[in-house]
């Protein structure tokens, strides 16, 4: 008995929410947060930028951001940006450039049977999280006054 189409993509949605842990998961995952954490901070650095026109506002937000919740805040925007940037690439060189891409692609977008990425994928996936971790811990140390770049 052929399936319906609703039965289909209830059966496609509800793989969405399996709890399967994996790295291209995680990365999945971490794309879109890490997106909508910098869709959310650039209007309020625009807003917080443009408040420098007015002294006293400026020193009020100078207080605010020598708090410990913004320099979390600042360390998570700095993984934030370079994960996200790192992963764009990477996404760009397999989509639009066919890098580390199999020589016979499947022939549908829906596969039901699990689909993980090749060794060379996988490989640019880990160069992603490492580059990211290296460049977030340098940047958070400089952030500390414990790393100087001159």
């Amino acid at each position: 008995m052929a399936e319906s189409s609703l039965q289909i993509l209830i059966k496609r949605v509800s793989g969405w929410f399996v709890p399967i842990i994996n790295i291209e998961r995680l990365a999945y995952l971490l794309h879109r947060l890490t997106g909508l954490y910098l869709a959310i901070y650039l209007p309020l650095h625009i807003i917080s930028t443009h408040n420098s026109l007015n002294p006293i506002a400026w020193a009020q937000e100078m207080i605010l951001y020598g708090s410990p919740l913004v320099k979390i805040g600042e360390v998570i925007l700095i993984f934030a940006i370079f994960f996200h940037g790192f992963n764009g690439i990477r996404l760009l060189l397999v989509e639009y450039f066919n890098v580390c891409l199999p020589k016979k692609m499947p022939s549908s977008l829906y596969i039901e049977k699990k689909l993980s990425l090749d060794n060379c994928q996988k490989t640019l996936l880990y160069l992603t999280f490492v580059l990211s971790i290296i460049l977030t811990v340098l940047g958070t140390l400089y952030l500390l006054g414990l790393l100087v770049l001159w």
